[in-house]
C-alpha cells in the first residue's frame, strides 16, 4: 500500500493521517502547531518538518496530502515543488 504524507496536522489533516494508519498504510505529517504537533505523536505518528516530510515522501513514492489553512498552499505548493516534484498530490 502507498504511504501517506500528510502536510497540516490540524482537525482535517490529523483526521487524514488517523485515518490512514487504521487503513494499515504508513503515514507521516507535518505542521507548524505545536499543539498539533504533540497530539499526533502522542497516537505514535511520525511528525517531522516539511521538507524532511516531503523528501521522505518523494524517497517513498507516497501520496501527499495537503490540509494546511488556504493562506499556507502557495508557499507548501512550492516546497512540494523542490523537495517532492513526482509526489502524487492531494487535498
Amino acid at each position: 500500500m502507498r504511504a501517506v504524507c500528510v502536510i497540516g496536522l490540524g482537525l482535517i489533516g490529523g483526521s487524514v493521517l488517523r485515518a490512514a494508519a487504521a487503513a494499515g498504510r504508513t503515514g507521516w505529517g507535518s505542521t507548524n502547531s505545536d499543539a498539533d504537533a504533540e497530539a499526533a505523536r502522542a497516537e505514535g505518528h511520525d511528525v517531522l518538518g516539511t521538507e524532511d516530510a516531503l523528501r521522505r515522501a518523494a524517497e517513498q513514492d507516497a501520496l501527499v496530502v495537503v490540509a494546511t489553512p488556504l493562506t499556507a498552499v502557495r508557499s507548501v505548493l512550492r516546497k512540494i515543488a523542490w523537495h517532492a516534484p513526482e509526489a502524487r498530490l492531494t487535498d
